[in-house]
């Protein structure tokens, strides 16, 4: 029969929860999680109070006003539809900034006719013009061309929102309207030696038809130095027929200074077929010394014909300074299979090649062919052996070596680990880092409840329980957040199927045990939360490399759940990355597994 404490083992939906070296999560650890978010539910009658200031005037609101307005419209959509609706186009025709812009997110829920009233009104919510019908949009679109049309930034929003509508004689009216006030503009930055402003630019860019090109090629033939260079860079966004022209026009000036970006920051977009086309051309320029060396490497590394790349790379790489090797080191994956060993090994072999620049290139093994990755291995093992034993090496290039570890098979890597732990007094620190917190550094004296100072909302650390030997130190804090900001942490502490399809057997975000409506804040919650116990990311990697390329990756998988799910964490710095180590047979951190990585502090979390 099913019981409340069935753990994670049992449950396999808990797993999920589990954190290493705690006791396991239980369904009855699940349903007070569920009961406590229950009763959390925003309170209508706070909401209602603090809005009916904004309803009511239209005065400029003192700040703690201010605050509690935005923190309330932050809850609108759990208002009933009518009184919702009559706060958001309110909020949405504000002249507070902050105001309207909380209330954009909420603009899907107005009537049609009320959402184009208030887009009439205001020409920066023009973004919501997708919301309506083709024909409303066409409406408002032309009536903003004549109120915008000094301002660049809003004829670049109205173009790209007619891209996205069907093509009729009404869209290529608008267009050719905003390509004459832009031709204006730039024959007159032409005449009188101006550099043209990089929207007016952008907005032929996104134009992209005969016109606009025209308009484009003449600015990039005849106006300023820094007006070619902007043209320049905007050409991966045209579409490789519109640009071909463009593409041969930059090449035949010969000047370095527009030939540098274009081959750094244009060259790696176009496509092959493109490339193709200039390779006479790319190579003359591998020849040019006037050229740097990053933008010469560049062409090394889009060149067409491979079997000439090898070569190439290899005078250039004796010819580039000590700081500017690294960028040739880049060119192994590129190269013919057959040929990446010769390059990988010649830089390997090299006095004169920093550290951190072999450490780049032996990540490349795993471009090499199997063969070549086998016999360069051995090698690779050597070197890292040299670098964790030197007792001269300092701490900067100890990490860097640590980062080559998951290059190397399991058995070397637990080898490498117990030879790094056991130099100087690094088993000890490491460990000792790994096993706390950092949330408590108040001093050793006993508390009930002590408020944290920190950037953000209220952090309550929790000690001594009054009349009781148990201490909740170390294992419980309590986040004083805006209730807002706990849907969203909510959201993605629930969301167990964004993080499996992310990789993770784990949720990473910082665990919730139950919550409760703050008695004094009305518009806030009180989040009790587990403590995790281990360093954060900013902490460990400043003390060592060890496990670096996992933390990294799980980090950037981390952040791309968030954007899945739609949640801007606020402060996803560092030091709001935590740490959790799996523990050894002795209860002690196992320093040789990769941690799992959890991102915390959701007090500024809006969707």
């Amino acid at each position: 029969m099913e019981t409340l404490n069935q753990s994670a083992e049992k449950l396999p939906e808990l797993v999920m929860y589990q954190i290493p070296g705690q006791a396991p999560i239980t369904k009855k650890d699940l349903e007070k999680y569920r009961e406590s978010f229950n009763e959390s539910q925003p309170r209508l009658e706070p909401i209602r109070e603090n809005l009916r200031i904004l309803l009511n005037s239209d005065q400029e609101k003192p700040a703690v006003q201010l605050s509690k307005i935005l923190e309330s419209l932050a809850l609108v959509e759990f208002l009933p539809e009518e009184e919702r609706n009559i706060v958001i186009k309110k909020a949405l025709e504000s002249g507070n900034f902050r105001v309207y812009d909380s209330a954009i997110r909420f603009a899907h829920f107005l009537l049609e006719k009320d959402l184009e009233e208030v887009i009439e009104k205001r020409i920066e919510l023009l973004e919501l013009i997708p919301l309506l019908s083709a024909e409303k949009q066409i409406s408002l679109l032309r009536k903003a061309v004549v109120k915008s049309s000094n301002s660049p930034s809003t004829l670049l929003n109205i173009t790209r929102m007619i891209s996205n509508l069907p093509e009729s004689s009404d869209t290529e009216e608008i267009l050719d309207k905003i390509t004459r006030l832009i031709k204006e503009v730039i024959e007159k930055d032409i005449k009188n030696h101006l550099d043209t402003n990089l929207t007016n630019l952008q907005v032929l860019i996104a134009i992209n038809n005969p016109k606009s090109l025209e308009i484009i090629e003449k600015a990039l033939q005849e106006g300023s130095l820094v007006t070619k260079k902007r043209i320049i860079l905007l050409l991966p966004s045209l579409p490789p027929e519109s640009r071909a022209n463009l593409v041969h026009e930059v090449i035949k000036t010969n000047n370095p200074s527009l030939l540098n970006p274009f081959l750094e920051d244009v060259l790696p977009h176009l496509s092959f077929e493109e490339i193709k086309n200039i390779e006479k051309e790319l190579t003359s320029l591998i020849q040019n010394n006037d050229l740097k060396i990053e933008a010469r490497a560049m062409i090394l590394h889009c060149f067409p014909t491979k079997e000439k790349t090898l070569d190439l790379a290899l005078e250039l790489y004796n010819k580039s300074p000590y700081t500017q090797k690294g960028i040739i080191a880049e060119l192994i994956p590129k190269l013919p299979e057959d040929q990446r060993i010769i390059l990988f090994q010649y830089i390997l072999e090299d006095k004169d090649t920093s550290w951190i620049v072999k450490v780049s290139t032996i990540t490349a093994i795993t471009d090499l062919p199997k063969a070549d990755q086998e016999n360069a291995l051995q090698t690779i093992i050597d070197i890292i052996r040299e670098k964790i034993t030197d007792p001269v090496l300092n701490q900067q290039d100890k990490s860097l070596t640590l980062l080559l570890l998951p290059y190397l098979p399991k058995e070397k890597q637990d080898e490498f680990i117990d030879l790094y732990l056991s130099q100087g007094d690094s088993s000890n620190r490491l460990h000792q880092l790994a096993s706390k917190s950092q949330l408590y550094k108040i001093g050793e004296s006993n508390f009930f409840r002590e408020k944290m100072t920190k950037t953000g909302s209220q952090t309550i650390l929790l000690d001594q329980i009054p009349g009781q030997a148990k201490s909740l130190k170390e294992k419980v804090i309590i986040r004083r957040i805006r209730t807002s900001s706990y849907l969203q942490w909510v959201k993605a502490y629930e969301s167990l199927e964004v993080w499996k399809e992310l990789g993770f057997d784990y949720v990473p975000i910082e665990p919730i045990l139950r919550s409760k409506s703050s008695k004094k804040h009305p518009l806030k919650t009180d989040v009790f939360t587990r403590v995790l116990p281990g360093p954060n990311v900013e902490t460990w990697k400043r003390n060592t490399g060890l496990h670096g390329i996992s933390i990294n990756n799980a980090i950037n998988r981390i952040l791309k759940g968030l954007e899945i799910l739609g949640i801007k964490h606020g402060h996803h710095h560092m030091e709001n990355f935590c740490l959790v180590f799996f523990k050894d047979e002795s209860g002690k951190p196992d320093l040789k597994r990769p941690p799992r990585v959890y991102v915390i502090d959701f007090d500024e979390a809006k969707s």
